[in-house]
């Protein structure tokens, strides 16, 4: 099964972030945000965290800020100016759609991606509830 376009899971960040773009005068990205599959979800842990990679690889070569009114949306850039992560941080917004996604479709293409090595949990018998939000996911073994 394909990864999800961008467009199905989180239609009004998509066009949030059209408009800034645009904004920035960073047009020609546009057709290239339009077209993008969520590859795999971040799991670092933290709870501000919604950010997802768009390539199957994620070396970041640039980046774009976008100017978000809320929380922080950065479009990464590989050598090739290829977008291949986006940085969403404070917008619990787009944390629920994604895991509301993701655990609705029960979708096994998904994969969770950190680019930095998720805190080490404590092993005490009490879950906290984005414990088990992302243990809806068959690969993520907390």
């Amino acid at each position: 099964m394909a990864s999800p376009m961008m467009n199905e899971v989180l239609p009004d960040l998509l066009e949030e972030m059209v408009y800034l773009l645009k904004q920035q005068g960073a047009d020609p990205l546009e057709s290239k945000l339009r077209a993008l599959r969520i590859e795999s979800v971040c799991d670092c842990g933290d709870e501000n965290c919604a950010s997802f990679a768009t390539a199957a690889e994620v070396k970041v070569a640039n980046y774009v800020e976008l100017q978000s009114t809320e929380g922080q949306v950065i479009i990464d850039l590989n050598a090739d100016d290829e977008i291949c992560f986006i940085e969403v941080l404070g917008r619990p917004d787009v944390k629920y759609l994604l895991e509301e996604f993701y655990a609705a479709e029960s979708y096994p293409a998904a994969r969770w991606f950190c680019r930095t090595p998720p805190p080490k949990r404590s092993t005490n018998s009490v879950t906290s509830a984005a414990t088990r939000s992302f243990s809806l996911s068959t690969v993520i073994t907390w």
